[in-house]
């Protein structure tokens, strides 16, 4: 269960073991719960008292449907993300959901949310090879594997700002796509150009797995037809040409046309198109996509290969080591 920008999100998987390399995933479910959690943060540095009730009620509802579908007590974890973590009164938060629900909330750092996301959503074989970069609602985070020495490193960074709390900034603007572009160059671009000169890797590696909702939101929009695919091939102009298509002509964006596709490929499509609708405006999915374009430009994606995986995301990841590290510690008793 995460506790995130927009709310919470509750995801539970069944885990088997797949040849001796990895784990094999099974979702049994997945639902969130939009919450005010983040308004006003920006301001006042701090949740609202409605703001954290709305949330620990959203916590509880899950926590009982996560019951009822027969995920054991035990097996549930109540993690804040690293959006959320920054909050100056982030006690109160933790404190209302384990009076409502006897769970202790852990608050994740960016450098956690970037290693169980690269376990959750990059192969084995592309750990050493290739940048993270998770697009999420109130945050970015964008880090990479190294080896050094005998151990494992997690280089990381943070953008603050998201899809969401993006489309709040520039919406303080005298005009909004004006706004946008002033904060993209001045505050986003400076960061990711700081970072490439410090660590070359978020410029040299040939890899780039892209999450975050604005990434599944794109992918949806644009490429329907793959909306099976678990793995989506991405590219700068893919962002580009999305980009400029919002902005010129919205409705047309958000109504692809599905007429090409077999009967059951465009229900689906119509069910994850109906889904962007629900999570974001046309303001957010606008500033979203001119976020991913800006860090695209900075860290030259047309050179690379950019690939969207589709169920890959920190939670998974978060679930997969947990299973590891309860399974290491049962085969040492």
């Amino acid at each position: 269960m995460e506790i995130r920008s927009k709310g919470v999100k509750a995801q539970a998987y069944r885990i088997g073991l797949k040849g001796d390399e990895f784990y094999d995933l099974q979702e049994v479910f997945r639902e969130s719960i939009n919450t005010t959690i983040i308004a006003g943060v920006k301001e006042t540095g701090a949740f609202s008292k409605d703001g954290i009730e709305e949330t620990a009620q959203a916590v509880k509802t899950l926590i009982e449907k996560l019951k009822e579908r027969g995920v054991p007590g035990d097996n549930i974890f109540v993690v804040a993300s690293s959006a959320i973590s920054s909050v100056k009164n982030r006690d109160e938060l933790a404190k209302r959901v384990e009076e409502l629900t006897g769970y202790k909330l852990e608050f994740l750092t960016v450098k956690d949310e970037v290693l169980f996301g690269i376990a959750g959503a990059v192969p084995p074989k592309y750990f050493y090879n290739s940048i993270f970069v998770d697009v999420g609602s109130g945050n970015t985070k964008i880090g990479y594997l190294e080896k050094v020495g005998g151990s494992i490193n997690v280089r990381s960074f943070e953008i603050p700002y998201g899809t969401v709390s993006l489309t709040e900034r520039a919406s303080k603007g005298k005009d909004f796509r004006t706004e946008l572009v002033k904060v993209l160059s001045k505050e986003v671009e400076p960061v990711l150009k700081r970072e490439a000169q410090k660590n070359p890797a978020y410029l040299n590696r040939q890899n780039v797995f892209l999450v975050g909702g604005i990434v599944w939101a794109i992918t949806t929009l644009q490429k329907p037809g793959q909306v099976e695919e678990a793995y989506v091939k991405l590219s700068s102009s893919d962002i580009k040409n999305f980009t400029l298509a919002v902005r010129q002509n919205p409705d047309r964006v958000l109504n692809p046309n599905l007429s090409k596709l077999k009967p059951e490929l465009r229900n689906k499509a119509k069910k994850q198109i109906e889904k962007v609708k629900d999570v974001f405006s046309v303001d957010n999915i606008y500033a979203g996509s001119m976020l991913l374009d800006s860090i695209g430009r900075t860290l030259n994606f047309e050179r690379r290969n950019l690939i969207f995986p589709r169920y890959g995301n920190w939670l998974v990841g978060y679930v997969v080591l947990r299973g590891y590290l309860e399974e290491t510690e049962a085969v040492k008793k």
